[in-house]
């Protein structure tokens, strides 16, 4: 996610955090830190939020098969010696 704009002073600003695919989001970090995908933030001065996300890859407890961080989904490695044909 990443935009800019005004709000008038006194008015929320609401962002929402959309992983995709194989991503988790971690949190807000600057002027919100929470860890709800949702934020609103009051809009008294200028503000920045930054959004943080993690690889499943890269989170003790999710299977990855065939997975790479960051490079996303790859077909599984087959064994030396082993061949798969193609279906009909």
């Amino acid at each position: 996610m990443s935009g800019a704009g005004s709000k008038p002073a006194g008015r929320r600003a609401w962002a929402y955090a959309r992983p995709a695919d194989h991503w988790v989001f971690t949190g807000w970090s600057g002027d919100a830190t929470t860890t709800k995908q949702l934020v609103s933030v009051l809009m008294n001065g200028p503000k920045s939020i930054t959004a943080t996300f993690a690889h499943t890859c890269d989170i003790p407890g999710f299977r990855c098969v065939g997975m790479h961080p960051g490079a996303g989904a790859q077909p599984p490695r087959q064994p030396a010696g082993e061949r798969r044909s193609a279906p009909p």
